[in-house]
């Protein structure tokens, strides 16, 4: 080094990835009187040898702030990034709470993504409605290659902005990533359907990994803990040498994204493998995963435009929601490779008890819900018949097939009855979870004459408080029967909703026919309204103007709007002209009116609305 060269070290903040520091070095290098610069990312560090005749320390730095990045000078104090640690802590735990307290993810999931019978255009529509999905799971890692914070591209809104921002570029190189990421796994798992399958115990072990790196990953991206940079894997020499100048990062990205698993994918990936084809497993991925596009390039394109300083909101959202999709993905993989099974759970030594097969079997009956499995309590040494209900939209993608490890049982649920059989013999409490990871019940096996109480043993939901609502009966809307160009009978009833509530709201329907319910939502604050039905725990969103709902009735239920501010009754008969109007009034006049908790309903697609 001569005399006129002169050598500092500074700290970098704002580096997430190994891509950060190498953007850094290579526009340090670019700088007029830079000689060397080496940038250090596990570090938040830089090595900078400059020619005091051709430039200075503050030159320098302001290079590293025009790429987008702070250095220590510009850092907050010590508390200050304390404090924030704080606040992203707290922000990632209300928001994984959030997820976990009302199944998010599942809510997210199509009741249904496909059949073995299902064709190509119809796994592109399921790419559309799962679309909703992958920008829970990825958005994060979605803005995080999209949106680039560069003061060199002017003001927002400016035409240096417009002219020197390339969005479309990023957001085709993540969705092509994926796109070919999806087809190549389907060419490989379709190819070796007939031979291969995804154990259990597999599925949990890469859900820890990948939840374990997304965790690292999001952490990065929020410039906190910088201990996490030790586990953001490097990418190998090959890749790196396909993206010199930095600008194919997207691509990479979208490639390891199509590699992460969750749930739709992964029922995706299953359907691939019982095809039994390679070529018949690559259609049917890239098929589903253009389904995908449109709103993932969307949401690529517009964050392009952002101003700097809500882009480094948005990516700070979305790091902390990959942050929680791994923690969320880790707890599911802790729980599918079965390492909060009994042998963690157990408290007391366990027991033995040969299964005495002349004995009648216990038969154990529970009723599904969407949120989370039965738990139950049985004998040992005796034979246990299971039968679990699954009422009308109770079975979804993640909740319609669970593992019981301790017995060797898989098993596929169906709308309506289904019976489990097995032989417990080992005292203790065992855990089973659904194939995702996601929803978990526990199998509770005592000691024969045990106390324990042998049966569903689900804590009881929250009871129902008194609304102190009367429905107003001095107006029956009475069903007309008609028929169809078929000949097959219909009958039709309308009401309205005022600010007042239901008129009338009374329905008087014969049992047996298929109803036409129409509702004209005339109320003043124009928005969609929620009709709530607790004996069926549905909720269906009303618009304003007219809806047609379509039931098949054969008992009475109450309907009332989400806050419970006003009720209806309809009354299902034996026939319409022979019913009696007045006992019909005495009856619901006299009706209790509940408040039911939230835990009660779900989003019902069973009825249609139109």
């Amino acid at each position: 080094m001569d005399e006129y060269q002169k050598q500092y070290q500074i700290k970098i903040s704002g580096m997430t990835c190994v891509q950060c520091q190498n953007k850094i070095q290579r526009e340090l290098l670019k700088h007029p009187g830079v000689v060397e610069a080496t940038v250090d990312f596990k570090k938040s560090s830089a090595s900078i040898v400059y020619n005091q005749t051709m430039t200075d320390e503050n030159r320098v730095n302001q290079v590293i702030i025009d790429a987008g990045y702070e250095i220590d000078a510009n850092k907050a104090s010590k508390m200050d990034s304390v404090n924030r640690s704080i606040e992203v802590l707290v922000s990632i735990g209300l928001m994984y709470f959030i997820i976990q307290r009302f199944g998010l993810l599942n809510l997210l999931s199509p009741n249904q993504l496909v059949t073995t019978t299902m064709n190509y255009g119809m796994l592109f529509v399921v790419g559309v409605f799962t679309s909703v999905h992958c920008i829970a799971m990825c958005g994060g890692i979605n803005l995080s290659q999209n949106i680039q914070i560069d003061t060199n591209l002017g003001e927002l809104g400016t035409k240096d902005h417009f002219k020197k921002a390339v969005p479309l570029r990023p957001a085709f190189l993540y969705n092509f990533g994926r796109v070919a990421s999806y087809t190549a796994v389907g060419f490989i798992v379709g190819g070796l359907g007939s031979v291969l399958d995804f154990s259990l115990t597999l599925q949990g072990v890469i859900k820890i990994l990948v939840g374990f790196l997304m965790i690292a990953m999001g952490m990065n991206l929020l410039d906190v803990f910088p201990i996490f940079r030790k586990f953001v894997p490097r990418l190998p020499a090959f890749l790196q040498k396909l993206k010199p100048s930095g600008k194919n990062s997207p691509l990479v990205v979208g490639l390891l994204n199509g590699l992460m698993p969750c749930g739709p994918l992964q029922a995706m990936q299953l359907y691939a493998l019982s095809t039994g084809s390679p070529i018949k497993g690559a259609f049917a991925m890239l098929m589903f995963s253009l389904g995908t596009v449109p709103l993932m390039f969307i949401l690529s394109v517009t964050s392009a435009y952002m101003s700097k300083k809500f882009a480094q909101k948005a990516v700070a959202i979305g790091a902390m929601l990959v942050v929680v999709m791994g923690l969320s993905m880790f707890s599911q993989g802790i729980a599918l490779s079965g390492l909060n099974s009994t042998s963690f759970a157990q408290t007391e030594p366990s027991e033995t008890f040969a299964i005495d097969d002349t004995l009648s079997p216990q038969i154990i009956e529970s009723t599904l819900n969407t949120r989370s499995y039965p738990e139950i309590t049985v004998e040992a040494g005796k034979p246990v018949v299971w039968k679990i209900i699954a009422p009308e939209g109770t079975v979804n993608s993640c909740n319609n097939r669970f593992f019981i490890r301790e017995y060797n049982l898989e098993v596929t649920l169906k709308t309506g009855n289904n019976e489990i059989r097995f032989n417990p013999e080992q005292t203790g409490v065992y855990n089973y979870t659904c194939w995702m990871g996601m929803v978990s019940g526990t199998i509770r096996v005592v000691a024969p004459g045990s106390d324990a109480v042998i049966g569903d043993t689900t804590p009881a939901p929250e009871p129902p408080k008194p609304a102190g609502y009367q429905i107003p009966t001095n107006e029956l809307e009475i069903a007309g029967i008609k028929a169809a160009e078929d000949n097959k009978l219909y009958q039709e009833v309308k009401i309205t909703l005022t600010d007042e509530g239901f008129s009338p709201a009374v329905i008087v329907i014969q049992k047996g026919i298929e109803t036409r319910w129409t509702i004209d939502n005339q109320q003043t604050e124009a928005g969609n309204f929620e009709l709530r039905v607790p004996k069926y725990a549905t909720k269906l969103q009303i618009r304003s103007g007219e809806n047609l709902l379509m039931l098949y009735p054969d008992q009475d239920f109450e309907f009332t709007n989400a806050n419970s501010q006003y009720f209806g009754y309809i009354k299902v008969v034996e026939d319409l002209e022979t019913f009696d109007a007045e006992s019909v009034k005495n009856d619901i006049s006299q009706f209790e009116t509940l408040i039911y908790p939230e835990e009660t309903y779900q989003s019902n697609s069973g009825a249609s609305c139109h």
